[in-house]
């Protein structure tokens, strides 16, 4: 194939592979996960309008490094240098979708700007804009250029007017060119593409669009072009590195963390449950029923974890649920935010996993299942997903902000699905947001990782605390004389250990000229405090901080508040008794944990909240938390 190295034009503010490489840096997300949540969005948004399903297909095997290498113009000799012999590569391939329709031929901008084929292989940040849309084929395909050596092709087979077919084949690299190994001269951006030229323009680069050289070219990774009626894209990533599942100390445990074909085959089912192979997701939306294989083996039946988040979705998407564990709440929100007061934000449903649940036997915790790290601690978890129309799993909530105050003493797994069809009210309207799934959908970041508030509107926020209102409410009334007899038993087995449910930092109260407003100082206030395990305590809190401010563990003794540094200077071989085992602080810009202390720092002046999980090593000293502002 012959090659297009992007310019280097100083003038031109174009990116260099290093920069386009550093887009996406999802630091919470596995390589397993990244690319799963890319390729089967991108397959899903094309899914053809007339099919009811949508299949999706992951291959890794092996190549020979010097079958592959000639084809690549001008790096041939280094690939072979740098990865020689038998390397691994994956390939994802969908059916029932269009491909990779458009334009490449026309000068016309605003018809590349349509182009799927145009946006996929030469475009950075061109997001999809078609209704419902969940991918983008703006900076998320940026993940394939990061598994390999940096080269990524792209096949496709699409329907013309006429009933005709045409295939198109051509290859991008995109690497850091600083590399020592870099695969083009390293003074050059490290961005180039692989196709051929046409005779009335020798300067554009067009894929390759004939049958047998594709047929050819594809055979070397032992796959076979479309045929018949099909449509649909391939993308094939070759020279895999190695470790691509990143085992460490946290994720050695986990069985499906040994290889990257385990790893994919766990991460398709934590973040598209919902339509893996359901038909009631089908019923509830319209779209296409997600069918996935790796290496040829169908991911169904789905593992009992997943099984439950698929349970979860139906019973919020529908209403209801055949299994009596499931609770299903209604999330209303009751002041404007819809065009409708009080109208249908979604549904939450959410189950109490018990030890000796009969449906879903967990072979490990759920944290484990939606996190792929191991779970020492084994404390109950309060874990909510949600989603939009496109069914896929946008975050996993751990012990945050969806559930918050909700007390559990056994693991609570939930589901909010949003009543995707609600009007916004006029002003969102006006805005640009028709209804509640439009303005989710424009809420996301580039990962599709959370949704987030437009600046002044507080839509996500009140589903956010509605929907922890509703859990709470919710289990108040559910078997409510057994939850209070082991709250007590806890109560009284920890009394002398629980933090009040008050408590502020140091005030000072200086005399004031009169007239002058007294500036807001900082404080702490523990809104709730509870046993969550033997031997440890969830403090939930919220306050206000100026700019910097510092939260620390203390304990009562006869000469006044100990500190761990205190502690630690009079009971030199003795254990301080209290450590911070697990936190989660919001709304400031950094904060950071010690095993007493929490440092938090902000911009500007701010309100915020946080939990905290304290482990105590002995129940002889009342722990106290005190928050102190630093100059």
């Amino acid at each position: 194939m012959k090659i297009k190295i992007a310019s280097n034009d100083s003038q031109s503010m174009a990116q260099s592979g290093d920069s386009i490489l550093r887009s996406l840096q999802n630091t919470d997300f596995s390589y397993a996960d990244i690319i799963v949540r890319e390729s089967l969005q991108n397959s899903l948004d094309a899914t053809l309008p007339e099919s009811s399903d949508t299949q999706v297909r992951y291959n890794l095997g092996d190549f020979e490094s010097e079958k592959l290498s000639p084809s690549f113009e001008q790096i041939s000799t280094k690939l072979v240098n740098y990865y020689p012999g038998k390397q691994r590569f994956l390939a994802i391939s969908d059916r029932g979708t269009t491909g990779l329709t458009g334009e490449y031929l026309t000068d016309d901008k605003a018809a590349l700007d349509r182009s799927n084929f145009q946006k996929l292989v030469f475009s950075i940040g061109k997001n999809q804009d078609q209704d419902g849309a969940g991918g983008s084929w703006g900076m998320g395909k940026t993940s394939y250029f990061r598994i390999g050596c940096g080269i990524v092709i792209y096949y496709t087979r699409i329907r013309l007017e006429g009933n005709n077919f045409e295939e198109r084949l051509v290859a991008s690299l995109i690497e850091n060119p600083k590399k020592q190994d870099c695969l083009l001269d390293q003074d050059q951006r490290g961005i180039a593409w692989w196709g051929t030229y046409g005779s009335e323009d020798p300067e554009t680069l067009l894929p390759i669009t004939d049958h047998d050289e594709i047929e050819k070219f594809l055979s070397i990774f032992g796959l076979e072009p479309y045929q018949a009626n099909d449509t649909g894209t391939m993308i094939v990533i070759p020279y895999l590195q190695d470790n691509l599942t990143g085992r460490s100390e946290e994720t050695i445990d986990v069985p499906w963390n040994q290889n990257f074909e385990d790893a994919i085959r766990m991460a398709i089912q934590r973040w598209y449950a919902p339509r893996l192979a359901n038909p009631t997701y089908h019923d509830a939306t319209g779209n296409s029923v997600l069918y996935c294989f790796v290496n040829d083996e169908p991911i169904y039946p789905l593992d009992p974890m997943f099984e439950l988040m698929q349970d979860l979705y139906n019973a919020a998407a529908t209403g209801e649920s055949e299994n009596s564990e499931i609770n299903i709440q209604e999330v209303r929100l009751a002041k404007r935010a819809f065009a409708e007061n009080n109208g249908l934000a979604g549904r939450v449903a959410f189950i109490q996993l018990q030890p000796d649940q009969d449906k879903y036997k967990l072979h490990l915790s759920p944290y484990s299942y939606v996190t792929s790290e191991g779970d020492e601690d084994n404390l109950p978890r309060r874990i909510l997903a949600f989603t939009r129309k496109p069914g896929m799993i946008v975050k996993y909530d751990i012990d945050g902000h969806w559930t918050f105050s909700v007390k559990t003493e056994t693991n609570l797994v939930a589901f909010f699905v949003p009543n995707s069809t609600e009007k916004m009210n006029k002003t969102q309207q006006e805005s640009g947001f028709r209804d509640l799934e439009e303005y989710l959908r424009k809420s996301e970041k580039a990962d599709h990782a959370d949704w987030f508030d437009k600046t002044g509107v507080t839509v996500v926020g009140r589903i956010t605390r509605n929907t922890a209102a509703a859990i709470r409410e919710a289990l108040k009334g559910e078997d409510a004389n057994h939850r209070v007899h082991i709250s007590d038993r806890l109560a009284r087995r920890f009394s002398n250990l629980v933090p009040k449910a008050h408590g502020k930092g140091p005030s000072q109260h200086p005399s004031r000229t009169p007239g002058v407003k007294k500036e807001k100082t900082v404080h702490l206030n523990i809104d709730e405090s509870y046993p969550c395990a033997p031997n440890k305590i969830k403090v939930a809190f919220s306050g206000y901080i100026r700019s910097k401010a510092v939260i620390s563990l203390g304990v009562q003794s006869q000469d006044g508040r100990l500190t761990k540094a205190k502690w630690e200077k009079n009971f030199d071989k003795l254990e301080f008794p209290a450590s911070i085992s697990r936190a989660n602080v919001k709304s400031v810009d950094n904060w950071e944990s010690d095993e007493d202390q929490l440092v938090l720092e902000s911009k500007e002046p701010t309100n915020f909240s946080g939990e905290i999980t304290v482990k105590l090593t002995s129940k002889e000293y009342r722990v106290d938390v005190n928050i102190q502002q630093v100059k």
